[in-house]
């Protein structure tokens, strides 16, 4: 088969897209595009599969969402495009996005996930829509009802498929792929080639193009890392001396428990920053409400799990505090890579503990990065740098072993 080959584009103002799109885009503040989509959207345009690898923040969800509204038409009312994501924040973070590309084009765009009304939805669906994002579950279980039909669809895209696939959702997958045209152009997205993931492309995908933008570190090279020392309860104090000190626009603050959220949330108000929290236990309508209200700017700081922040894409977080050291090094990349996007400068810094020194050293070594000792004003200063720390530590357990007993 010929290769065709693509220039990547310098302006968004330079594609061959429709006007309105052009004017959606420039509102938006697109203008020179990331590397993800200087070298996607040309080809997505063209119509041929594509998988797509880069880091996270680096724009991926405009870099599928541009070029594939640039191919609906708003003239037929039937689901031309569905775009599969792994959580219901992650589907309503996309869904905005393509709601504002949409404006004034005469498309529509419906967002499908649990934990919202079923008859709202098939509603929507009822008056005509063009283009659908949703969770794996909910589509396959509106198709199954016989009030969402994928037979019209030409764009078939796969959002962090490697997450979809560690949730548990290939059977469904595999329904909704199965019960669309063969012939659809093809598009995943994911940060890892797992084989599931490439088992999925084996399956569904026509002699896909593969773009995947290296990067030399596993985070961002904008991004400075810190720690500081931290016992227990103490932590309150520090971040609330961290906020002080750097007066980010906005913060996210992880912590690895559930029933932590809330109290390290309190621990924080009073200040002059507007503090939420969020977790998997709150109902749907209020963590929308939140995340709305944190990326509107009306939350600064911003107490969560894990789970509750998957999929919430804010572009200017200046600052990321984990409260507690991630268990898994890959969390860590995933929890700072909201900060320090797009080339914008961004801060990550750890509350370590002494038992969670081990951990800290294990990301180190997975993220190819060193961790600088800080002391927010007033708290004692960390003169050693987290490998000192390292070194230091097994000298004194040499000299334990080998000194006097007392």
């Amino acid at each position: 088969m010929e290769t065709e080959t693509f220039q990547d584009f310098q302006d968004f103002q330079s594609l061959a897209l429709p006007e309105a799109l052009k004017e959606n885009v420039a509102h938006l503040g697109f203008q020179a595009p990331t590397p993800i989509q200087a070298q996607t959207i040309p080809r997505i345009l063209s119509g041929r599969d594509l998988i797509g690898q880069s880091q996270t923040g680096s724009g991926k969800t405009a870099a599928y969402l541009v070029p594939v509204i640039a191919q609906l038409n708003a003239a037929l009312p039937v689901v031309q495009a569905i775009v599969l994501t792994p959580t219901r924040e992650l589907c309503v973070q996309v869904a905005e996005v393509a709601n504002d590309l949409v404006a004034n084009t005469g498309l529509r765009v419906m967002a499908i996930f649990g934990g919202f009304s079923l008859d709202i939805q098939c509603a929507a669906l009822r008056q005509g829509v063009q283009l659908v994002l949703g969770t794996p579950g909910r589509v396959k279980d509106l198709m199954m009802r016989g009030r969402l039909d994928l037979s019209g669809v030409r764009h078939f895209i796969l959002d962090e498929a490697d997450e979809m696939l560690d949730m548990g959702f290939l059977n469904d997958i595999t329904y909704i792929a199965n019960r669309t045209p063969k012939v659809r152009q093809n598009l995943l997205f994911s940060a890892t080639m797992a084989p599931p993931v490439k088992q999925l492309i084996n399956d569904y995908m026509n002699h896909p193009e593969h773009i995947e933008i290296q990067q030399v570190t596993r985070t961002a090279d904008t991004l400075s890392h810190l720690f500081v020392r931290a016992q227990g309860h103490d932590k309150d104090r520090v971040l609330r001396s961290l906020l002080s000190e750097f007066r980010p626009d906005a913060a996210l603050i992880f912590s690895n428990k559930k029933h932590a959220v809330p109290r390290i949330a309190r621990a924080l108000r009073g200040g002059a920053m507007p503090v939420e929290y969020l977790h998997g236990g709150l109902e749907q309508e209020d963590r929308m409400r939140i995340m709305r209200q944190f990326r509107d700017g009306r939350i600064q700081v911003l107490v969560c799990t894990d789970v509750a922040a998957r999929g919430l894409d804010v572009l200017s977080v200046g600052l990321v505090v984990n409260y507690d050291i991630p268990p898994d090094p890959d969390i860590y990349v995933h929890r700072v890579g909201r900060t320090g996007r797009i080339g914008e400068k961004g801060t990550a810094v750890s509350l370590v503990a002494n038992h969670e020194m081990a951990l800290l050293h294990r990301i180190e070594s997975h993220a190819r990065i060193r961790m600088q000792p800080y002391a927010p004003a007033g708290e004692p200063a960390s003169s050693k740098s987290s490998s000192d720390s390292k070194n230091s530590r097994r000298k004194r357990g040499h000299d334990r072993h080998s000194g006097r007993r007392r």
